[in-house]
């Protein structure tokens, strides 16, 4: 953060302060989720193991990345690869913030069944 903050010619105080202002996060913050979202995208598009993109998304501890993970998107990293590996046409539950409502949603469409068959199928 010192470097980011002495390249913007400001304190670190006001370089944080300028950054929260815009971002609507601390620093640590979002550079933690752009983290996350990096190894999102390696869960997905490699085959290395969990603790491998923990390491080379800048987290050595390999169960505190778990839970950071899990905090963030709703599930580990290893369940979040095998629902993204499902086979299309299977409802995949959504993570994090979506998943209430996705289970909503989901009990709506089970009544909408239970009362109209016929509405259900359309």
């Amino acid at each position: 953060m010192t470097e980011l903050a002495r390249r913007c010619n400001k304190s670190l105080t006001s370089f944080k302060k300028d950054f929260k202002q815009h971002f609507h996060e601390t620093p640590h913050k979002w550079l933690l989720k752009q983290r996350l979202m990096h190894s999102r995208l390696l869960l997905t598009s490699t085959g290395k193991s969990v603790s491998e993109i923990g390491l080379e998304c800048n987290f050595p501890n390999t169960s505190h990345y778990i839970k950071l993970f899990k905090q963030e998107y709703g599930v580990t990293p290893a369940i979040y690869r095998s629902r993204d590996r499902q086979p299309e046409g299977q409802d995949r539950q959504p993570e994090g913030q979506d998943r209430q409502a996705w289970i909503a949603e989901q009990a709506a469409a089970k009544q909408v069944k239970q009362k109209s068959p016929e509405l259900a199928e359309a």
